[in-house]
């Protein structure tokens, strides 16, 4: 519980959201699994500057890149 005091739980569902994506990503391509974290991330948040009309959080972004990050790690490892 001590990290959802921390950072919030938007940013643990960003962070879990991002790995999930990423684990899409053909096994041994890495770079595909950081990639999809990336553009899936980005296409939140100008949904939400365009269409919600609020801000851009880039630490959102962070948060949903770092999961997929995590994800592309076991991909490089071949685990995935």
């Amino acid at each position: 519980m001590f990290i959802l005091n921390k950072v919030g739980i938007d940013k643990v569902l960003h962070f879990m959201a991002g790995g999930w994506l990423a684990a899409f990503a053909p096994s041994k391509l890495w770079w595909v699994a950081l990639l999809i974290a990336f553009v899936a991330g980005l296409s939140k948040e100008f949904i939400e500057v365009y269409v919600r009309k609020s801000k851009f959080d880039f630490l959102d972004l962070t948060a949903t890149v770092l999961g997929g990050a995590v994800t592309a790690f076991f991909v490089w490892l071949g685990l995935m």
